[in-house]
């Protein structure tokens, strides 16, 4: 069908692919996050903001202000490299 060939060049395919790939870096990240912050005391800021799902930037600012530098390598990495496709507010869930 001639259709087909106009389907085919709309851009939603790759849009929805690149979406679908930045949900799976942010989960990757939230993953990170958890895991690392397992490793602070529990009772520390960024662990606590991990816990109660705050942005990743707020944990970054708690992080570096604690010197939790697992959590801030990998946030400092994730933020600029997920880049301005990365909602502002994105959170840990």
């Amino acid at each position: 069908m001639s259709g087909d060939d106009n389907i085919r060049r709309v851009p939603f395919a790759e849009h929805a692919g690149r979406r679908r790939e930045l949900r799976e870096e942010i989960a990757a990240v939230n993953w990170l996050l958890v895991h690392l912050s397992e490793e602070l005391p529990p009772a520390s800021p960024a662990a606590l903001a991990v816990a109660r799902g705050a942005a990743w930037r707020e944990i970054l600012a708690l992080a570096q202000w604690q010197g939790a530098d697992e959590l801030v390598a990998l946030l400092e990495e994730a933020l600029p490299t997920l880049g301005p496709e990365l909602p502002p507010d994105t959170r840990v869930k």
